[in-house]
């Protein structure tokens, strides 16, 4: 019995010696893979800025004094022409009232001479005289009328009081802005574009705008887009006008304008996570034939959400590797699998 056991071993052992090994197939590399589209690739650039108002008008004075009324107060809807402060008057009044006393003998003077004239009573020269000495006389009146014309200070355009400047009593220095009236029914955001973007902004373009101080969201246009840059910032001044008609956007309030700079409605466009950094170049992994990857670079024109529009030799149809192309080595063979 122990000999047959024995032979049994001896037989398993030259069996075990004189056979095949059986090599397991190399492990391949699994990646998901997904189906290059046409797909809308849309360029988005968000820019902060600062909200004033369209027109700031300055009302200064221009006779200078003392303030004696201030006849409007802060936030008022102003018309134009409407008064809005008066300065001392006392001096301008009395030379007001000599220069038209001055004035109306002056004008019955001339208008006397002129009909003594036409009726060739009295020679030319000596009517060229009274003329010449009413002209000066209506030149003095007039200046003296515009004088306490100035010392009431009125509205240039429709708008909004915005600042006082004086009190009552306050002496005010001639050319000093007393009051401003600023238009709020538009209000201007006013952004720096960069020089990569400046090229695609358009006059005329719509642009979303949030103003975060009161979360609303608002439709601007853009009415103005510089073609210098500024020598601090390096950016170029670009002005977006929104309607304020209901009164809720307030000067000095910051917002965000978001610009749509290039819409591409069938372009390459990948995720943001299938793009490969090789070297200096990015690019993706196409599967090709025989399930092999294969690097391909690629341009990114540039990205929006998580996604990137690129400029490619691939074709729409290939396959490209979704996850782990981190693991792959260029050209060899991998394993599809499902995402899931």
């Amino acid at each position: 019995m122990k000999k047959i056991l024995v032979l049994a071993l001896a037989a398993l052992l030259l069996t075990g010696c004189g056979g095949k090994k059986t090599i397991p197939p190399p492990r391949l590399t699994k990646v998901a893979a997904l189906t290059l589209t046409p797909a809308p690739a849309v360029n988005i650039q968000e820019y902060p800025g600062l909200l004033t108002p369209l027109y700031k008008m300055n009302v200064q004075t221009n006779t200078g004094g003392i303030v004696e009324a201030i006849l409007v107060e802060l936030g008022q809807t102003v018309r134009k022409g409407q008064a809005l402060a008066r300065m001392e008057s006392e001096v301008n009044a009395a030379q007001h009232n000599q220069a038209k006393a001055a004035y109306d003998l002056a004008k019955a003077s001339y208008d006397r001479q002129k009909a003594l004239y036409e009726a060739e009573v009295i020679s030319q020269q000596a009517f060229e005289t009274a003329r010449s000495q009413f002209q000066q006389t209506e030149a003095q009146y007039n200046v003296a009328k515009k004088n306490l014309e100035d010392c009431t200070l009125t509205a240039p355009r429709d708008g909004v009081v915005s600042f006082i400047n004086y009190d009552v009593g306050d002496s005010a220095s001639r050319g000093s802005t007393v009051i401003v009236v600023a238009d709020y029914s538009k209000i201007i955001l006013r952004i720096g574009v960069v020089d990569r973007d400046i090229a695609k902004v358009q006059i005329g373009q719509n642009a979303a705008v949030h103003i975060d101080e009161i979360d609303r969201l608002y439709t601007g246009k853009i009415i103005g887009a510089g073609s210098l840059a500024d020598d601090k910032t390096g950016a170029y001044p670009v002005r977006i006008e929104i309607d304020n008609s209901a009164g809720f956007i307030k000067p000095g309030m910051f917002g965000r304008a978001r610009l749509t700079l290039e819409y591409y409605p069938n372009a390459k466009v990948v995720l943001l996570d299938t793009l490969v950094l090789r070297g200096e170049s990015k690019g993706l992994y196409e599967i090709s034939s025989g399930n092999i990857a294969r690097f391909t670079p690629v341009t990114v024109n540039f990205e929006f959400e998580d996604k990137a529009y690129v400029q490619s030799p691939l074709a729409f149809g290939s396959q490209i590797v979704a996850k782990g192309q981190e693991f792959i080595v260029d050209g060899e063979e991998v394993e599809i699998v499902s995402e899931n």
